[in-house]
């Protein structure tokens, strides 16, 4: 049976009304969720690349310590993405030094993203001018780390900087939600193209095809094949033990576990770096509309989260490999 009219009537109304409400409160889930997952993302590449960096040093102090007519130098204690001037040229490894600064930039797009987040979260207006400061703080750094990368501006100039702290300040002044939506929209706005070219540097030089994926790959197979020949030189000594021996060979198994692996590592970031950028372009549209929220970002954001997940699954079984 259909139901009454005043049934009807009064479904409606409620209807209209709830969609009325949440047309004139738009969601901030989705700024904060674009600051939780991009912070992620960063921090999971920087414990994986840094974990192959003290692999690869454990391995060197393992070497030596397993022959005592060797000593140390400044570079037993640097590892894959580590580097230090030549003594002779002062002159660093490019290909480190590339590395560095390429994940440097992604964690200054992290730093942009999470003084979004706190943006989106604030409650007050002192909240307001700390995320004011942070964001302002990140943006420079960004762009430091850009022309340091490229030899290129990034793009955000002063009337950008400008733009973003008269949208802040306001919000900050008599704190109200709609001015508070107002400053994202001219942050995510001035922001975006400097976003844009950041991320496509980080996703192309850090590609699986890169030469940095390779330098990468390559250390580490050098590394397990340095600690194999001593493996093999030492497991007939008098001296070798059972422990001892098993140690070597987790290492090694650790190590050949981050060989093959870092390929889809250098995969993971790329993509994931490319779905930041993605992402933050959705968010430009999301705040155009008034809505702070779509379908597309709301997509964008599960590809986000996907890849994150894999890099830090990454780290994960390199990790269980060696205990």
């Amino acid at each position: 049976m259909r139901p009454s009219g005043p049934v009807t009537r009064s479904a409606v109304i409620v209807s209209a009304a709830i969609l009325i409400s949440a047309c004139s409160t738009p969601s901030l889930t989705q700024v904060r969720q674009f600051g939780n997952e991009s912070a992620a993302l960063s921090a999971s590449a920087k414990h994986a690349f840094t974990y192959l960096d003290q692999l690869e040093i454990q391995r060197k102090l393992y070497t030596l310590a397993s022959d005592p007519k060797d000593g140390p130098t400044d570079s037993t204690f640097t590892g894959f993405f580590e580097t230090l001037p030549d003594r002779q040229t002062g002159q660093k490894d490019p290909r480190k030094q590339a590395l560095a600064l390429r994940l440097d930039l992604l964690a200054g797009l992290a730093s942009y993203a999470s003084a979004l987040q706190s943006l989106a979260a604030a409650n007050y207006a002192a909240d307001i001018d700390s995320a004011s400061g942070e964001l302002n703080g990140a943006l420079v750094s960004l762009g430091k780390t850009y022309q340091a990368a490229t030899g290129n501006d990034i793009g955000l100039s002063t009337e950008d900087f400008g733009l973003i702290a008269t949208a802040v300040n306001a919000a900050g002044k008599g704190y109200a939600m709609a001015r508070q939506r107002d400053a994202i929209r001219a942050v995510v706005r001035a922001a975006d193209p400097a976003v844009q070219k950041a991320a496509a540097l980080i996703a192309t030089d850090l590609g699986p095809d890169s030469g940095l994926a390779q330098y990468a790959q390559n250390a580490a197979g050098l590394s397990r094949g340095a600690l194999q020949i001593a493996y093999n030189r030492d497991r007939t000594r008098a001296d070798s033990t059972f422990d001892n021996r098993l140690a070597r060979l987790e290492q090694i198994r650790t190590l050949y576990r981050a060989q093959q692996g870092a390929g889809a590592l250098f995969s993971d970031v790329s993509k994931g770096t490319r779905a930041m950028a993605k992402a933050h372009a959705e968010l430009v549209r999301a705040v155009d509309s008034k809505a702070m929220s779509s379908a597309g970002l709301a997509q964008t954001l599960a590809e986000l989260q996907a890849y994150v997940k894999s890099v830090q699954a990454f780290q994960d079984s390199v990790a269980l490999a060696g205990k």
